[in-house]
């Protein structure tokens, strides 16, 4: 996909994988179809049919001057039963824009759920991104190794996020942090306890990198819709609240793992209520945000 520019900083969406997925009512138990209703025809593009969801696993290339950072690295190379057997493609949509695996300087993991890991770590045991630091929270690799995240999600912990320690290229980070110049995080707990966002800055112009702390784009209004796989709820409830209110405040550009498209776009106000409205594929980020007075209708 063509990237979204930021100043000088440069971001690609790429999908690891995207398709039919679990019906809306698993994902959301709570969530009736009469609620879902108003955003199955404001955002068509994320349901497959009348019961299911269309998900993608995102993974985002940022170039920030001399420096190469992947944001998470999907589900992986192996064959999924979540996926009817399918596997990620990541490494060949990199291939398709030249992008070669050495290139890699730094990979952020916003959290260790088994679609956000999935190519840490290659089918011969070395990492996938060989001159790579890996970075992660602290409180992130400390929940994923306690004993009920491990009958949970052992094998994947043990597979793609482990190893990232006992190869010496694991960088553990607390609270907010700079990782370059350009960017800091920003704890987003909910999703998981150690859920992390990137947030990315070029002057006066942001983009965060949000991961699962938003799920679907109506979550972005129905903040209190709570996904599955959201290990503490009212947590993330809460963190939802607070971050859409401080993304439109501040006109901070945001990017989201299982959005439709490239997963990238801005939140407007309309009749008193929170939007989300994607960017397209190319677009100069000073250019895309106009005042809310003239921003289009979704």
């Amino acid at each position: 996909m063509d990237p979204i520019t930021l100043g000088n900083i440069e971001i690609t969406a790429f999908n690891d994988w995207e398709g039919p997925f679990y019906p809306a009512d698993q994902l959301f138990p709570a969530v009736s179809a009469s609620q879902w209703e108003p955003y199955r025809q404001r955002f068509p593009e994320t349901f497959a049919d009348s019961t299911r969801a269309y998900s993608r696993f995102g993974v985002y290339l940022l170039r920030l001057g001399h420096t190469t950072m992947l944001v998470d690295t999907g589900i992986g190379p192996e064959p999924s039963p979540v996926l009817q057997g399918d596997h990620g493609h990541l490494l060949a949509e990199h291939a398709g824009q030249h992008l070669h695996p050495e290139e890699i300087d730094i990979v952020f993991l916003t959290h260790a759920h088994a679609d956000h890991v999935g190519w840490n770590i290659a089918l011969n045991g070395r990492p996938t991104f060989p001159k790579a630091r890996y970075i992660m929270s602290t409180s992130e690799w400390e929940a994923a190794h306690r004993p009920d995240a491990l009958a949970l999600f052992g094998p994947c912990i043990q597979q793609s996020v482990t190893p990232l320690k006992d190869l010496g290229v694991l960088e553990l980070i607390t609270g907010e942090q700079a990782i370059t110049a350009e960017c800091r995080t920003l704890p987003t707990p909910g999703h998981t306890s150690g859920h992390t966002s990137l947030l990315v800055s070029a002057g006066e112009q942001h983009i965060l990198v949000g991961g699962d702390a938003f799920s679907t784009p109506a979550q972005i209004t129905e903040n209190d819709w709570v996904i599955v796989n959201d290990m503490q709820p009212e947590q993330a409830t809460e963190t939802r609240k607070w971050l859409a209110e401080k993304m439109h405040r501040e006109r901070i550009v945001s990017a989201w793992s299982h959005f439709p498209g490239t997963g990238i776009g801005h939140i407007v106000a309309q009749s008193g209520h929170l939007y989300w409205q994607p960017l397209e594929a190319g677009t100069e980020m000073k250019r895309a945000l106009p005042p809310e007075s003239r921003v289009r209708s979704v």
